[in-house]
């Protein structure tokens, strides 16, 4: 193992630049630190990370591997999605600031649709005063022919 962990770090040294590495051999503790230093900052290959998978006997089965091109994917659209939304929002606003316009212009509407019906009603009222006088006129010339 620790054989392969300096080979890891060696090929890393030889494909990246120049090599750092002292040339006495490492002990255990120094070339796992090196090695978890080098995995944290995002320096192994993925050519080294399959051979450190390969090693250890470290095998993804097909259907992970399907499953995180999946999740993957659906980070994509997402992020897609929300990016979109950002824009929307930065060009139109938030929803609230809508939601409040809307309801007063459907508060004035509501107050113009009372005063519609306030005037049907007295428009109705007057119509049937005006039916009952023309009927007692009528009533009345008839009576008097």
């Amino acid at each position: 193992m620790i054989g392969l962990l300096a080979r890891v770090l060696e090929q890393g040294s030889s494909e990246e630049q120049e090599p750092t590495v002292d040339p006495d051999p490492y002990t255990g503790d120094d070339v796992v630190t090196a090695f978890v230093e080098r995995l944290r900052r995002d320096e192994v290959t993925a050519g080294q990370r399959a051979t450190i998978r390969e090693e250890l006997g470290i095998e993804t089965p097909e259907s992970v591997e399907v499953r995180l091109d999946h999740v993957q994917s659906q980070v994509v659209e997402l992020s897609a999605y929300t990016d979109a939304l950002s824009e929307f929002l930065d060009d139109e606003g938030r929803p609230s600031a809508h939601l409040d316009e809307i309801r007063a212009d459907l508060d004035s509407t509501n107050a113009r649709l009372d005063e519609i019906e306030r005037r049907l009603s007295d428009a109705r009222r007057e119509r049937a005063t005006l039916a009952s006088e023309l009927d007692e006129l009528r009533a009345e010339r008839t009576a008097d022919d």
